[in-house]
């Protein structure tokens, strides 16, 4: 949530309360006489129980401000607007999870065992087979097999044996990270005929068991 929704939030829905916890008095109608920070003998503070937006406010008619119930919070307790929103919206049980200069954010552990990732040598035998890779076939239909090649080089597509469609073999589609692991690959048969992706329904899954191959 934005800071400026939430701010709004906060005072449309809990604004009377928050002035009131701040002039430690009951707020029971508009035009009501209060002192927050007018130090004069009469007070030139009014409270209003809300603008064009529903939100209560506090009218100084000496100054012609208005202070707004976040505002005065943050004033009072002498923090920032960031802060009083983020410590506001944990009283009022808006967000969870916000921590001010009040309350530090805590200090995390790093993880106990790092993620993990398929060896590249692994993937490397797949990069292979493309006269029995469905999408390979169709696509050299349209650009010709030196341009389909370069572009299987480009993004390290492969073929397994998985999947069998039409009597063609799956791509294999390898995700990496920024910093060139492998994360997955995803294995998904084509038609050499039409190029589109073959359908659960139209295909059982045959693994190659005796090498174990992707």
């Amino acid at each position: 949530m934005k800071l400026t929704t939430l701010c709004d939030h906060l005072e449309i829905e809990f604004g009377t309360h928050i002035l009131e916890s701040v002039t430690g008095v009951e707020l029971r109608q508009g035009g009501q006489p209060i002192r927050l920070f007018d130090t004069t003998k009469h007070s030139a503070e009014v409270f209003y129980r809300n603008d064009q937006r529903g939100k209560p406010y506090i009218q100084n008619f000496q100054t012609g401000s208005r202070i707004y119930p976040v505002t005065a919070y943050a004033q009072v307790h002498r923090l920032t607007m960031t802060d009083a929103i983020y410590e506001l919206a944990r009283t009022y049980g808006l967000e969870d999870g916000y921590y001010t200069s009040r309350q530090p954010f805590p200090q995390r552990n790093a993880p106990l065992t790092k993620p993990d990732y398929i060896p590249n040598e692994r993937y490397e035998p797949c990069r292979q087979g493309f006269q029995r890779n469905g999408l390979f076939i169709w696509l050299s239909t349209i650009f010709g097999v030196s341009e389909t090649y370069k572009a299987f080089e480009l993004y390290r597509l492969g073929t397994s044996k998985h999947w069998v469609f039409e009597n063609m073999f799956a791509t294999t589609l390898p995700q990496y990270d920024q910093v060139n692991n492998l994360c997955q690959i995803k294995v998904i048969p084509f038609s050499p005929k039409t190029g589109r992706r073959a359908k659960p329904e139209q295909l059982p899954p045959r693994l190659n068991r005796k090498n174990e191959s992707i």
